[in-house]
């Protein structure tokens, strides 16, 4: 152990740690200072007993709150601990997830009066040796518009399980290297979480969410119904806040008029989005002043300044508040309108020459709500019981279902496929309501010459991740490890801690939700300027490292729907049962789910469950945006490359490989790609030639016959502007000579598609929007 952070772990102790019993908040200053001191300390245990034993003494001397922060934070970046199956948050601390009355009535059961225990409504069933509490979804004494529809998504137990675990993963303390993607990925984080909130108020009938004002009352009640382990209930808003006169209000407003010329001026200075990105998000996001941090403290409960705490000051609690998707949305509106001011993606960034996307086969779509347990018996018993204590919850799952891209490609070679996933909006829309498209699925494929079918299914979507295993079901998996009865299955941290899979469609309806997909595969390899990413005679597409890409920046429609790698597909999601979440009753419930005001259990859905679906998922050493590992790949396929990606733009002009982009219509509109009929002449070309780079074409002059000649290494290394040049002379500008034995229909037909293409091919860099 660094000998800096044992000097530090004595200085915290010698001046007093945060006593246990008190409230830990991620956004007070001194209490995220204590917990990066415990951090330090665990990650740089020397070996996992050294991990192990520093665990257990700050288990009995910290804070609970702090040392579980720490300890996950630890074991989800130590190397040691990367294979480990962790808890679910909301079994360790229960009572930061569910209303206080139910874990109430759950305590109950461990006292040795049962007379106490209350039942109302029949809400508490007995199954084995278990006994099962049926939980309210909260927030049910205010109407607020109907917001309350969405209580079943805002306080999903995996949900805000995943944000509190990427926020960790995430402290301020990991932005303090400015090349690393530390901005990018937490800009696309929060990008995320409102593109599918937004999808479910679309599946709900409401408007996507509206941004924070600061010149009017923010008018949004809200009572989280939570408790602390000290019996101390939660803060809340009870009425309308005033925020005319507020001091940090102006200092909210002066950070939002001012980010355009942070941009700009970094810009300006040689920095890229990555820089950009890491600097802005420690203004807006990370930052002990920053914007987001104002803005918890001054909406999160009525007086910001009564020392009470609210949902808003917890990562574990921040989702269940409506308020914190109107911040979320304002920052996310705040930095996209400023990175409008740098320059968009190339079309040598976005084009894929070779590849076509012909269709995208999508199966029947059923999403229905599951009754789903948790157990919290290690989290409240005081003594061993015989029983176990479970409260259960209907929670938004759906149906397995399979994606199928059929894309056609010219030469052998790799590419890397995003699906996104957004509502069905109007053609030539996509480019305004960007933000309103939720990123699916990410995944390498390997196209081979012909028609290659791209399979996805949940499990092999590795942004997502299943339910968390119960504590007891890892207790026993341990215990029958130890006698040789059942071996863990290695799991690494990253795949159990990614968005819920249950969560990654929108609720249906019962005549179908439409939705659409919008599927693009995107080039490894460009002709480009920057020697960082260079094989030889190509460079690495350093674009597909943007988690965002290609929706992150400004961009036109036409951009993308001239290209044949891009392909919008419209599906329907549809409701199976009710679609509606039942009011399970408790105390002081003054208002009902739709329709019912009781609970019964023996109506409770009968959907297969998915707990065991993915048993055989594939492990992935790594679920971050970035793509690794790839630059060996290119090498050793360069050979290939280098002895084909000449021939596509030649040949390409001959090709049918068209989106037929006209006014609205975004229907693909391709004709099949006859591979067969040009199989032979494919045969008779002279690849061994192209790998000395030979000639890419022949400019016959008609007085002396001069031939010129262009090679890659030439287009590697020329400007932009001469890009243009090269380019164009890759076309054949005479007519063609004497001895072609064509027919003149065949050379008509040659010559109008390559005059087509001449424009289509290559064109400059896209001008700042």
């Amino acid at each position: 152990m660094k000998p800096e952070t044992v000097k530090s772990l004595q200085n915290l102790i010698a001046s007093g740690l945060l006593v246990k019993g008190e409230i830990f908040s991620e956004y007070n200053i001194t209490h995220m200072n204590e917990l990066k001191i415990i951090y330090d300390v665990l990650f740089n245990a020397k070996d996992f007993d050294t991990f192990y034993k520093t665990a257990a003494w700050a288990r009995q001397n910290l804070n609970c709150a702090l040392y579980v922060n720490a300890l996950y934070m630890a074991i989800q970046h130590r190397k040691d601990t990367e294979i480990l199956s962790i808890p679910a948050p909301y079994e360790l601390l229960p009572n930061y997830f569910i209303d206080q009355y139910v874990i109430i009535q759950a305590a109950k059961f461990f006292e040795k009066d049962y007379s106490n225990l209350v039942v109302r409504n029949e809400t508490i069933h007995n199954e084995g040796n278990s006994y099962i509490i049926d939980a309210n979804y909260t927030g049910l004494f205010y109407d607020n518009d109907d917001e309350s529809k969405l209580a079943y998504f805002r306080e999903d137990v995996g949900l805000n399980s995943y944000y509190y675990l990427m926020k960790l993963r995430m402290a301020p303390w990991f932005n303090d290297n400015v090349n690393d993607k530390f901005g990018e990925n937490m800009f696309q984080m929060m990008k995320q979480f409102i593109a599918r909130y937004n999808l479910e108020r679309y599946a709900n009938g409401l408007p996507a969410v509206d941004s924070i004002t600061w010149d009017t009352p923010v008018n949004v009640p809200y009572n989280p119904m939570l408790m602390y382990s000290n019996g101390v209930e939660f803060g809340h808003r009870t009425s309308s806040i005033e925020l005319s006169e507020n001091e940090n209000v102006q200092q909210l407003q002066t950070i939002e008029n001012n980010i355009a010329a942070v941009v700009d001026h970094l810009h300006q200075r040689g920095y890229n989005k990555t820089h950009i990105l890491n600097h802005l998000m420690e203004i807006m996001v990370t930052g002990d002043k920053s914007y987001e941090t104002l803005a918890r403290k001054l909406l999160g409960k009525n007086a910001p300044n009564n020392g009470q705490t609210s949902v808003l000051d917890h990562y574990m609690t921040s989702l269940r508040d409506p308020i914190f998707w109107n911040i979320n949305t304002k920052i996310v509106t705040i930095v996209d309108e400023a990175l409008k001011l740098l320059p968009t993606y190339t079309k040598n960034e976005l084009f894929f020459p070779g590849v076509e996307i012909i269709n995208i086969d999508v199966k029947k779509i059923i999403t229905a709500y599951d009754y789903f347990t948790l157990d919290v018996t290690d989290a409240l018993k005081t003594e061993e019981t015989g029983f176990r204590i479970k409260i259960g919850q209907p929670r938004l799952n759906h149906k397995q279902f399979t994606l199928k891209v059929n894309i056609s490609s010219l030469v052998s070679q790799k590419g890397m496929m995003k699906i996104y996933l957004g509502p069905q909006i109007m053609p030539g829309e996509l480019a305004i309501k960007k933000h309103l498209f939720m990123l699916l699925d990410i995944c390498q494929v390997n196209l081979k010459v012909g028609t290659n079918i791209i399979t996805r299914t949940p499990e092999n979507m590795d942004l997502f991740s299943e339910d968390f295993n119960m504590l007891n079901t890892l207790q026993k998996n341990v215990e029958n490890a130890e006698f040789g009865l059942d071996s863990l299955p290695p799991k690494t941290i990253l795949s159990q801690v990614g968005f819920p899979s249950r969560l990654m469609l929108p609720k249906g309806t019962a005549q179908g939700l439409p939705l659409q997909l919008f599927v693009f595969i995107a080039p490894y390899i460009k002709a480009g300027i920057d020697e960082s990413y260079s094989t030889n005679n190509f460079k690495f597409n350093t674009a597909i490292l943007s988690p965002g890409y290609p929706l992150d920046l400004n961009i036109q429609d036409q951009q993308l729907f001239q290209l044949p790698n891009a392909l919008i597909k419209y599906i329907t999601v549809v409701q199976k049962g009710e679609g509606k979440v039942e009011n399970y009753g408790g105390p002081g419930i003054t208002r009902s789910w739709y329709i019912t005001n009781t609970y019964d259990s023996s109506a409770r859905p009968n959907y297969p469950t998915k707990n065991q679906q993915y048993g055989n998922k594939k492990e992935y050493s790594s679920k971050s945006y970035e793509i690794r590992d790839t630059l060996n790949d290119f090498k050793s396929d360069q050979e290939n490359i280098e002895s084909d990606y000449n021939t596509i733009y030649r040949e390409h002009n001959e090709s049918n490989l068209r989106m037929n982009y006209k006014g609205n219509n975004y229907s693909p509109k391709r004709e099949p790609y006859d591979y067969k009929a040009k199989k032979a002449e494919y045969e008779k070309k002279d690849y061994a030639a192209k790998r000395n780079f030979t000639k890419y074409h022949t400019i016959t002059n008609n007085e002396n016959n001069i031939v010129e000649s262009t090679t890659a290494t030439d287009i590697i290394s020329s400007s932009e502007n001469d890009l243009y040049d090269i380019f164009n002379n890759l076309l054949p500008k005479k007519s063609y000579q004497e001895n072609d034995t064509r027919n003149e229909t065949e050379i008509a037909k040659t010559r109008n598609t390559q005059e087509d293409f001449s424009g289509y091919a290559v064109t400059s860099s896209i001008s700042n929007a």
